[in-house]
């Protein structure tokens, strides 16, 4: 998975549009980013990435791009 796929995942986890995302996007600017959201994008790292990633790596995620490093990892270039 490329970062694009894995933004298009949680764009698709937040009920937007994928060009609306960015790694530099304030997750808590966005009103669907909520506990579901968050522990739907723990789901996606798991399944799709196979990064068995521990809450707390994410928990103080406040964009895209905090995510993406912790799992910086697992995807593609």
């Amino acid at each position: 998975m490329t970062t694009t796929d894995f933004i298009t995942e949680i764009a698709d986890i937040l009920g937007m549009p994928a060009h609306t995302l960015t790694p530099e996007t304030d997750l808590t600017a966005i009103p669907a980013w909520d506990s579901v959201a968050w522990l739907s994008s723990l789901v996606l790292i798991d399944e799709k990435l196979g990064a068995a990633v521990r809450p707390e790596m994410v928990s103080g995620a406040r964009t895209l791009q905090d995510i993406l490093q912790a799992v910086a990892h697992k995807l593609e270039s």
